[in-house]
C-alpha cells in the first residue's frame, strides 16, 4: 500500500500525467493507493475531478486522518471524531485564555467549514472552501452537542506554538499538527494521519513494514513514521525529511510518480 499526502506532495499547480499514469498502473498490478490530506472530502473530491481523477478506486482520508472513505463511492469506512465536550472544554480555555491574540478559529462538523462571522475575511487568507457563518461557536456546539472532526487556528507563529504546548500538556484527548506556517489544526487523539494509516492497514490485514508514505509537511511526519519505509518529497520541510528513509524528487517534478514506479519494479 502507498499513502500519499494531497497537497505539494502529488499536487502543486496540477496532478501531472505521470502521476496519473503511475497510480493508474499500481493499482492495475494489485496495489492499493490512498490520500491523506487535511481537506474535507468534497474539497479533495473536486480538486480530483478537475484532473480526471474522480474514478480512482482508492481509500482517501481527510481532515488530518479523523476519516476514511472509499473515492469511488464516498462510503465512510472509518471515523475518528473529537468528541463535543471535550472541543467545548478547550475552545472556552482557547477563548479565556488568548482572546486578546490575534487568531481566528474555525471546526469542522461535517463538510462546511463553520466560523464566527466577524473571522470570514481572515480564512479566506488561507482558503477557499464553503463556509457556514454562526454567531458564536461556543454556542454552537453547546446547541448543537455535535462531535467534531478538527478545528483550525490562525495565527502568530508564537501563538500557535503556545496553543500546541497547551494541547500537549492539559488536553491529553486532544493532537495537533501544523500543516501550514500559520495554521494549527487540532482533532482527536485517536486521529492523525499516521494512526489513520494503521487502522486502515490493520483492516485491510496490510503489514506496516510493507507500507510506503510519502509527504512534505509537519503534519505528514507520523504516517512518515509508521510506515515501512517513509518518503519526503524533495521540497519538504527540513524536520521532514530528517524523520524520512528516502528523499524523493520534487511534487513538481513528480516525485510521487517517481517512488510508486519504484515500487512497482520492487526496487524500494
Amino acid at each position: 500500500m502507498i499513502v500519499s499526502d494531497f497537497d505539494n506532495t502529488l499536487y502543486g499547480h496540477t496532478v501531472s500525467v505521470t502521476s496519473k499514469k503511475a497510480i493508474l498502473e499500481y493499482i492495475k498490478k494489485g496495489g492499493i493507493f490512498a490520500i491523506s490530506t487535511g481537506r474535507p472530502y468534497t474539497s479533495l473530491k473536486m480538486t480530483m475531478s478537475q484532473f480526471g481523477l474522480q474514478n480512482l478506486d482508492i481509500f482517501v482520508m481527510c481532515y488530518q486522518g479523523a476519516t476514511t472513505q472509499r473515492q469511488l463511492t464516498g462510503e465512510l469506512i472509518f471515523e475518528k471524531k473529537l468528541a463535543n465536550k471535550i472541543a467545548l472544554d478547550w475552545l472556552k480555555s482557547v477563548y479565556r485564555n488568548y482572546k486578546n491574540d490575534n487568531i481566528c478559529i474555525s471546526m469542522y462538523a461535517g463538510e462546511k467549514m463553520l466560523v464566527e462571522k466577524n473571522a470570514k475575511q481572515n480564512l479566506i487568507k488561507l482558503t477557499d472552501e464553503n463556509f457556514q457563518e454562526v454567531d458564536s461557536l461556543v454556542e454552537y456546539l453547546q446547541s448543537s452537542k455535535m462531535d467534531l472532526y478538527k478545528f483550525c487556528v490562525i495565527g502568530d507563529e508564537h501563538t500557535l506554538l503556545s496553543l500546541q504546548s497547551q494541547v500537549e500538556r492539559e488536553f491529553a484527548n486532544m493532537q495537533f499538527c501544523i500543516s501550514h506556517p500559520n495554521l494549527l489544526e487540532v482533532t482527536s487523539s485517536h486521529a492523525g494521519k499516521g494512526n489513520m494509516v494503521s487502522t486502515l492497514a490493520q483492516s485491510l490485514n496490510i503489514d506496516l513494514s510493507s507500507v510506503i508514505c510519502i509527504g512534505d509537511n509537519q503534519n505528514d511526519i507520523s504516517m512518515l513514521q509508521c510506515a515501512g519505509l517513509g518518503v519526503a518529497v524533495g521540497n519538504a520541510r527540513e524536520d521532514v525529511k530528517q524523520c524520512a528513509t528516502l528523499i524523493a524528487p520534487d511534487c513538481d517534478d513528480d516525485g510521487v510518480a517517481y517512488i510508486i514506479n519504484k515500487a512497482i519494479l520492487g526496487q524500494l
